[in-house]
């Protein structure tokens, strides 16, 4: 849907081709900071995340798409199967003016606020812009009635679908939604890590630096869809909506794509006029070579990275658990996301990892704070509290807690115990 929308809004299988290469596999300058060392290079493919895409030391935070964000956030790409045919819908209906679409683009987005919220409120912006374009060209009746049936169908289905989730939590004190400047980039204190382009250009690199000839070259139809990307960028670099601030790319993504689509258009366009054929291709290639490089590393590490999740001693942890413990036990553990208790015997753990829910509004601080108290000052009377059942000691424990095993070996059996944890049964 990617494709077929740089298709529609370009007019050009060429075009579209390269919009979709310079999003789904384009990046930035990163690479550059590993071309100084043959160890610094291989680094990419054996270090954990020191990859072109996804260098924090350095700042370089824009990640691969596919790799980061399709892949291991079944969130984001649900929101973009439905936000991609939404806004290819949007532009045959608003730009195109075939009115008839909008049952079809209003019954497709009904789920999409819980599908995948940031992919809502970036839809939301496109229409605001569309809307705006259509009062520009001269309102009518027949015009306007379209977009108050769109509006009016879906706001009644999202505003349902909001009050209880998404509004509830961006009211309720957790720091969904404030103010802050410039995504990543901007820190706290109002202070920048890099100067505001100069992060921009080495994280999305030669995309962005075509946005602005890119723009001035597009067709006005075209400008209009682009400035609901610059809505969402405004939007994005100045309003948080989650406690996260790095999440807010789901928003910034969105303006990207459109980026891509007019900067594909524009090199396609000046390599055109090139008439010897073989400076043509190789003016394309450097072209792509420079937005792409870092992309293409990246997915090479995934494709030949070899990380191990869990070890032989975690799998017969979690089998023994798995015959021996009650299917409603509750383990002590660390808030590791990788623990084998739950993640391979599925058995209830005290505190889960801060990455997933915590970032919802969701508050289980008293939970981590048992969690540390039971492993650096354990009690009876905590562990009575919590109905803890078994305690578990291993190297994801010690990482994070100065962990008082002691306490526990003097009171408690070895319920189980391998070459990489101990459990100690309570009850």
């Amino acid at each position: 849907m990617f494709w077929q929308l740089a298709r529609r809004v370009t007019d050009s299988v060429g075009k579209a081709c390269l919009a979709f290469y310079l999003f789904f596999m384009g990046s930035g300058l990163g690479f550059v900071y590993f071309l100084g060392s043959a160890d610094s290079f291989a680094g990419i493919f054996t270090g954990f995340y020191t990859t072109p895409t996804n260098f924090v030391e350095k700042n370089i935070e824009w990640v691969n798409p596919i790799v980061d964000l399709l892949i291991p956030q079944r969130a984001t790409l649900f929101g973009w199967c439905v936000l991609l045919p939404a806004v290819y819908l949007l532009w045959r209906f608003c730009y195109e003016g075939e009115r008839r679409l909008w049952p079809w683009l209003a019954a497709l987005v009904l789920p999409l606020p819980l599908l995948h919220t940031h992919s809502a409120l970036a839809l939301v912006l496109l229409c605001l812009v569309g809307g705006v374009y259509t009062l520009a060209q001269g309102p009518r009746r027949k015009t306007l009635l379209p977009w108050l049936g769109l509006a009016a169908v879906c706001g009644a289905a999202w505003l349902c679908q909001m009050l209880p989730t998404v509004l509830a939590q961006s009211l309720d004190g957790q720091h969904m939604l404030r103010l802050h400047f410039n995504w990543i980039n901007g820190q706290d204190d109002g202070t920048l890590r890099d100067n505001y382009f100069w992060f921009y250009i080495k994280n999305i690199g030669l995309v962005y630096l075509l946005l602005i000839p890119a723009f001035l070259r597009a067709k006005p139809k075209q400008r209009w869809l682009y400035g609901g990307g610059l809505a969402i960028l405004a939007l994005a670099e100045f309003v948080v909506f989650q406690p996260n601030n790095y999440d807010n790319n789901k928003l910034l993504y969105v303006w990207h794509i459109l980026g891509c689509i007019l900067a594909a258009q524009l090199l396609v366009d000046i390599f055109a006029e090139v008439r010897a054929l073989p400076w043509r291709a190789l003016g394309l290639a450097a072209c792509c070579f420079a937005g792409m490089f870092g992309s293409v590393l990246t997915v090479g590490r995934e494709a030949l990275s070899d990380y191990r999740q869990w070890s032989a001693d975690d799998m017969a942890l979690a089998d023994h658990i798995d015959e021996n413990a009650g299917s409603d036990a509750l383990f002590l553990t660390s808030d590791s996301h990788l623990t084998p208790v739950f993640a391979l015997a599925g058995r209830r753990i005290l505190c889960g990892s801060g990455s997933y829910v915590y970032y919802h509004g969701m508050d289980y601080s008293a939970e981590y704070n048992a969690m540390r108290a039971l492993y650096e000052t354990p009690d009876e009377d905590t562990l009575a509290a919590w109905d803890i059942g078994y305690a578990v000691f291993d190297s994801s424990v010690y990482a994070k807690f100065a962990a008082d095993e002691s306490w526990y070996a003097a009171r408690y059996d070895v319920w189980y115990e391998n070459a990489a944890c101990r459990v100690y049964k309570i009850k």
